[in-house]
C-alpha cells in the first residue's frame, strides 16, 4: 500500500458512527421503560426502537474501523511508538473532554430539569462533579478502544520478539460469501453467548477500576476490532464483506427486525442472540453501500470525517440541554425529537469549527494537530519573449 492510499469508504463510515450517536442519544429521552439523564414524560416505542436500531450495529462496525486501521498504522512504525500515539489520541480527549465538556452535561442535568427544589440543585450539581465514573457516559469507548489497542500491541510485541510481523494474508481458502457470513455470525453469537453465561454463573464484573475498565465492552467488541484487523491482512475479505447485495439485505433487515422485536418485547436473551447477527449484516451493508457511493474524495464529506470526533465529543451534553430544555414543554415527540436532532447536529458542527480554528484545543480534543490541506504547486513564471 503506498503512504497516499485512503479508504474513503472506511472514513466516511467512520464519520457515519459519531454522527449517529446524536438521533442514538435523542432517542433514549423517549425510550419507554427507560430512566436517561434528561427523561421524557411522553414515551414512544417508536422513538425508542429508532434509538436501538441504531445502537445494534454502530459501534461494533466503528471498531472494525479501529481494527483495521490499528493494523495498518502498527504497520508503519514500532508497537511503542503506536501506543504512545494512541495514548495521545484517545486519554488526552478524555481527560480533556472530562474537564471541558461534561460539566456542562451535568449543570443541564441540575439546574434545567424541573422536579427538584431549587435550593438543592447546587448541591447535586456538585455531587456529580466528584462522580466522574458515572458521567463519562459517551466516553466510555475512548477508554474501551484505549484498552483493546493495548493489548493488540503488546501482543503483537510478543510475535515481534519471535520474528513475526503482520503479513498480508495470502493464499487462504476463499468461502462462499454468505458462508463466510454465517461464520462470522455463528462465532461473534457464541462468543457474546459465553461471555454472559460466565459473567451470570461466577459472579464477573460489567466494570472494575472505577470504571476505567469497562470489561463487558472490552470482551464483546473484541471480536469486531479483531475482525478489521483481519479486514487488513485480507483486503480481498474487506471487499468480500462490503459489496451490497439483496440476500445480504434481505438477512440484515430480517436480523435487525429480530433484534428490535425480542428489545421491544423485553426479552434479553433473545436480544442477546439476534444482535450480533445484526451487527455483522448491518456493518455488511453499511460498509457496501459507503464503497458504492462513497469512495472518492470528496470535500464535504472530508470536512464532516474532520469534524466527526469532536461532533462526537460535544453531542451527548447538547442533547441532554436541549431534551431538558423540552421537559418543560409538551411538543408532540416526534418534532421534539426532531429538533433535539437538528439543533444538535449543528451546534455540534459549530463547535467543532471552533475548535479546529484554535490549534491548542484542536489538539486537547483530538489528540493530534489539524490536517492542513496540501498546497498546490506554484505554476512556473512566465518566460519573457
Amino acid at each position: 500500500m503506498s503512504s497516499s492510499e485512503r479508504f474513503h469508504f472506511l472514513d466516511s463510515a467512520r464519520a457515519l458512527c459519531m454522527v449517529l450517536g446524536i438521533p442514538y442519544h435523542a432517542g433514549l429521552i423517549y425510550h419507554p421503560g427507560m430512566s436517561w439523564r434528561a427523561d421524557s414524560p411522553q414515551d414512544s416505542m417508536a422513538l425508542g426502537l429508532l434509538s436501538q436500531a441504531s445502537s445494534n450495529f454502530r459501534m461494533q462496525l466503528f471498531f472494525i474501523i479501529a481494527g483495521f486501521f490499528s493494523a495498518m498504522m502498527i504497520g508503519r512504525r514500532t508497537p511503542e511508538a503506536w501506543m504512545r500515539q494512541r495514548m495521545q489520541r484517545l486519554l488526552l480527549p478524555f481527560v480533556a473532554a472530562m474537564i471541558l465538556i461534561i460539566p456542562f452535561q451535568i449543570a443541564a442535568e441540575a439546574f434545567l430539569q424541573p422536579g427538584a427544589p431549587p435550593g438543592t440543585r447546587p448541591g447535586e450539581f456538585l455531587y456529580q462533579l466528584r462522580q466522574p465514573w458515572w458521567n463519562w457516559g459517551h466516553l466510555w469507548f475512548l477508554l474501551t478502544l484505549f484498552w483493546l489497542s493495548l493489548g493488540f500491541a503488546t501482543a503483537t510485541m510478543a510475535l515481534q520478539a519471535t520474528g513475526w510481523r503482520l503479513p498480508p494474508a495470502r493464499g487462504l481458502p476463499r468461502l462462499p460469501r454468505l458462508v463466510a457470513l454465517a461464520v462470522l455470525v455463528v462465532a461473534v453469537t457464541l462468543w457474546s453467548q459465553d461471555w454472559m453465561l460466565l459473567r451470570d454463573r461466577f459472579g464477573l464484573p460489567v466494570k472494575t477500576a472505577m470504571g476505567f475498565v469497562y470489561v463487558e465492552a472490552i470482551v464483546l467488541y473484541l471480536p469486531f476490532f479483531a475482525l478489521g484487523v483481519w479486514f487488513w491482512l485480507d483486503r480481498a475479505a474487506l471487499e468480500g464483506f462490503a459489496t451490497l447485495s439483496p440476500p445480504v439485505l434481505l438477512l440484515a433487515a430480517a436480523a435487525l427486525g429480530l433484534s428490535l422485536h425480542a428489545a421491544a418485547t423485553q426479552e434479553g436473551r433473545l436480544a442477546w442472540l439476534f444482535q450480533p447477527a445484526a451487527a455483522i449484516l448491518v456493518s455488511a451493508v453499511v460498509l457496501g453501500l459507503l464503497r458504492r457511493v462513497s469512495d472518492n474524495e470528496n470535500r464535504t464529506v472530508r470536512r464532516l470525517v474532520d469534524a466527526s470526533f469532536t461532533i462526537y465529543l460535544v453531542h451527548q451534553p447538547l442533547v441532554v440541554i436541549l431534551g431538558s430544555l423540552f421537559l418543560w414543554l409538551a411538543l408532540p415527540p416526534a418534532a421534539e425529537y426532531l429538533v433535539i436532532i437538528a439543533g444538535t447536529f449543528l451546534l455540534s458542527w459549530a463547535l467543532a469549527q471552533a475548535v479546529a480554528a484554535r490549534p491548542w484545543l484542536q489538539f486537547l480534543l483530538n489528540g493530534a494537530a489539524r490536517r492542513r490541506p496540501a498546497r498546490e504547486p506554484a505554476p512556473p513564471a512566465a518566460r519573457a519573449t
